[in-house]
């Protein structure tokens, strides 16, 4: 466990301090900024007191649900970027610089390193995903605190959900990164495939995309709705717009009908997390 945790603690030194991932961050943070300055826009606009395409009744619920969702698909989707780059970092880049190979040649079992490796990166990720939602909290609080007011403590209950929802999300994606990493030694294609995968991800949960699919394979309605479930992508939107978002359901029936695609999503992670363990201690790393 000692030498587990020291991997762990030095990968999660060198990700803290590496220059891609520290632009990578801060250009998240500025979309934030960007995001909540259009947030205070639509205030400013009554958008949450007219808006039809949103379906709460009051405006509480309106920006609670807006920004649910903001939260959600914002850690999810540019978070995916930073889990594809940290997996990828974690694995190709070492493997390119020649640091995963001494660290393989001391005396460190595989599994120490892997898991080390993996604990150290998911800590990253916590954090960084711990300060986005503070801070798109903080300025929605800011800038809608007597609007949001009636609703904040339901709003605030699930907006950790909301957190757990997008890293599992991040997670299936940093563990493909770090899998394709392992799987192909040319790391530049490595990390082509990995963007590849997150990009048809996100095609595959529209239906337009699943349809084209789903006709060319001549089953047009019931594939196409199946194409859409099984993607990460498809599992993120069921659980934002039928349980997140949802204030009329309480915080037990939001979680209870999170459940299912939770799951999904878990199953998903624990399957990549399994074939990246055993790729590890199969390939050679050199």
């Amino acid at each position: 466990m000692g030498n587990t945790l020291v991997v762990a603690e030095k990968e999660f030194k060198d990700l803290l301090s590496d220059r891609i991932l520290l632009v990578i961050v801060s250009a998240f943070l500025l979309y934030i900024l960007v995001d909540l300055n259009n947030i205070r826009n639509l205030l400013d606009a009554g958008f949450f007191l007219k808006d039809p395409s949103v379906t709460q009744n009051n405006p509480a619920a309106n920006l609670a649900q807006t920004m649910l969702n903001q939260i959600t698909f914002m850690l999810s989707r540019y978070g995916a970027i930073l889990g594809i780059a940290v997996g990828f970092l974690s694995i190709a880049g070492e493997r390119h610089g020649g640091a995963l190979n001494a660290l393989a040649v001391k005396p460190l079992r595989r599994e120490t390193i892997i898991v080390g490796k993996t604990v150290g990166a998911l800590g990253f990720l916590v954090c960084v995903f711990t300060l986005a939602s503070a801070f798109i909290t903080s300025g929605l609080l800011i800038l809608a605190a007597n609007t949001i007011a009636p609703v904040i403590g339901e709003f605030l209950a699930r907006v950790p959900a909301a957190i757990l929802t997008a890293l599992l999300y991040t997670a299936v994606f940093f563990f493909l990164s770090m899998l394709i990493s392992l799987l192909i030694d040319n790391y530049a294609f490595a990390l082509i495939l990995s963007l590849l995968a997150w990009s048809v991800s996100g095609l595959l949960a529209t239906y337009a995309f699943a349809g084209y699919i789903a006709t060319f394979l001549g089953d047009e309605k019931g594939l196409g709705s199946l194409i859409v479930s099984l993607s990460p992508d498809g599992m993120i939107k069921n659980i934002s717009y039928n349980a997140l978002t949802n204030f009329n359901l309480d915080l037990w029936g939001c979680l209870d009908r999170m459940g299912p695609e939770t799951f999904k999503l878990a199953a998903i992670v624990i399957v990549l997390l399994v074939l990246s363990f055993v790729a590890f201690q199969r390939r050679d790393i050199a």
